[in-house]
């Protein structure tokens, strides 16, 4: 039920990148719903990092059928409106400027991380018996706590989960974090750090992030954005 990494990628603050304060945490998928523990987030490769930030900036996809819907102007302000609507809608979504303010970084970890995988089935079978998990799964009208219940946006389960890992007795052994299906492409880390959890982590290279890095030019492509 568990998987060994040494090593993950991370988009992190050029000033230091695998800092992570708790006291900002909160609206990450698996953030500790008891915000005593911090989450770092990272990714076996850097495109899935990638995605995760940039993806928000997207175009979304029904756009175009909305645009097509606007009625026809009756009055001066209407054109006003729709001829504003257009125009933002012509306008190339660009990949957002605090990307550039960060850094990719690889980060090894000695002694490798210890990390639940949430692929397993069994793994899941066993965080479903938690009541804090369970409640979350009957308030969203969930039967199982299968591979959608783990990609749908419900944050309130995802960190029920890192709840149950972390202080309720849902695992016979402890954990240095999790691992787990990214919602976009590949897969996630998500590691502990906080008392008591201390990963030894150290970071082997640095990749400034500009808008000719291979990598961002391949998937602001792929979304949609100019990079």
């Amino acid at each position: 039920m568990t998987v060994s990494f040494h090593e993950f990628w991370r988009v992190g603050r050029r000033a230091d990148p695998l800092h992570v304060d708790v006291r900002y945490q909160g609206a990450g998928r698996f953030d500790d719903p008891e915000r005593l523990v911090s989450i770092l987030y990272g990714a076996p490769v850097l495109r899935t990092c990638l995605l995760e930030f940039m993806l928000p900036w997207a175009p979304a996809s029904g756009a175009p059928t909305v645009l097509q819907a606007i009625l026809e102007p009756t009055n001066d302000e209407e054109a006003i409106d729709a001829a504003r609507d257009l125009r933002i809608a012509a306008e190339p979504r660009r990949v957002p400027k605090s990307l550039y303010e960060r850094v990719a970084v690889r980060v090894n970890v000695e002694p490798a991380l210890a990390l639940l995988d949430l692929r397993d089935v069994g793994a899941r079978e066993q965080l479903a018996q938690n009541a804090g998990v369970s409640r979350e799964l009957q308030r969203w009208g969930l039967t199982q706590l299968d591979r959608g219940a783990l990609l749908s946006p419900h944050r309130a389960l995802t960190q029920a989960i890192t709840g149950a890992v972390l202080r309720g007795g849902a695992l016979l052994s402890p954990v240095d974090g999790l691992f787990a299906e990214s919602r976009h492409a590949g897969d996630i880390v998500a590691v502990f750090v906080g008392e008591p959890f201390a990963p030894r982590v150290e970071i082997v290279e640095i990749a400034l992030l500009t808008p000719l890095h291979d990598e961002i030019v391949t998937v602001a492509e792929e979304l949609g954005l100019v990079p």
